[in-house]
């Protein structure tokens, strides 16, 4: 079976270079405008308590 389009042997290597540099461009786009947040920020909007306070002693 022959493969079409974005699949054929030859068009992939055609296309390669051009849609890794489009993705690479979009994820670094992407990647400046979210902010990274620490595992407690993510826990304690996830679970709305702090991982790091003791639950018994406070």
């Amino acid at each position: 079976m022959r493969y079409f389009g974005l699949q054929a042997t030859t068009s992939f290597k055609k296309w390669y270079e051009v849609i890794a540099r489009a993705g690479g461009d979009l994820v670094d786009a992407m990647m400046s405008y979210t902010k990274r947040i620490s595992y407690v920020e993510c826990f304690e909007e996830i679970a709305g308590r702090n991982p790091l306070k003791c639950v018994f002693c406070g």
